[in-house]
């Protein structure tokens, strides 16, 4: 093998190595990651899925995506959103940080945690039982409809401040201000879905989030 051929399939390896980075890099799992829990990083979608749809706005990066997964995934990303959910209200919760006096001596690792809500658990006037709500309906759901189909179960919706929330968590990027709405639900197929919208705001931005009063038997 001379020189040339030698030289030129060390550029084609090293082109290749490149490629794979870049795709690697904008792949829906890997932006999902960066994004949705921005300070652990410890939350995407699986390796193995098949991705439905996903839209992404490079000017804004708000984008919204939709993966068919199994039962057993499922299962598996019910079970990570339940704990990433019980680690936030220990943290904002039980430690009262809502107050300022607690919010000052809190660490920064406390006070850098993401703070996510559970948007099917409704609380009493207490404020102290709450349950799960069962007037939430798929259709509708949504501003994109094909995030979640009509007559479809669903499981989880959870709304993740992805940045900041009030004045009490120190981890942020910038000025901009940004939430993920995560909803898992199965259709009358009894296929599983995992469908994530994350919202990057501006002036003209509304909330984004699903239409849960819309969707109120009341």
């Amino acid at each position: 093998m001379n020189k040339k051929k030698r030289i030129l399939i060390k550029l084609l390896v090293c082109l290749s190595v490149i490629v794979f980075a870049v795709l690697y890099f904008i792949s829906p799992r890997q932006i999902i990651k960066r994004t949705v829990m921005r300070y652990e990083r410890d939350f995407t979608i699986p390796v193995f899925c098949r991705q439905v749809r996903f839209e992404y706005d490079i000017k804004t990066g708000s984008y919204c995506g939709k993966f068919e997964i199994s039962k057993r995934q499922a299962d598996k990303i019910l079970e990570k959103l339940n704990y990433l959910y019980d680690r936030s209200y220990i943290y904002f919760w039980k430690k009262k940080i809502m107050e300022d006096k607690y919010a000052q001596i809190l660490d920064s690792t406390i006070l850098n945690s993401t703070i996510i809500w559970n948007l099917l658990l409704e609380s009493e006037d207490t404020g102290e039982i709450l349950h799960n709500r069962k007037d939430i309906k798929s259709e509708g759901l949504f501003e994109e409809s094909w995030l979640a189909e009509a007559d479809a179960e669903i499981l989880a919706i959870y709304e993740i401040y992805a940045d900041k929330y009030m004045e009490y968590t120190l981890y942020r990027y910038d000025d901009k201000e940004r939430n993920s709405f995560v909803t898992v639900y199965k259709n009358k197929q009894n296929k599983y879905y995992i469908s994530i919208k994350h919202v990057v705001y501006t002036e003209l931005e509304d909330w984004g989030g699903p239409n849960l009063k819309w969707n109120k038997n009341t």
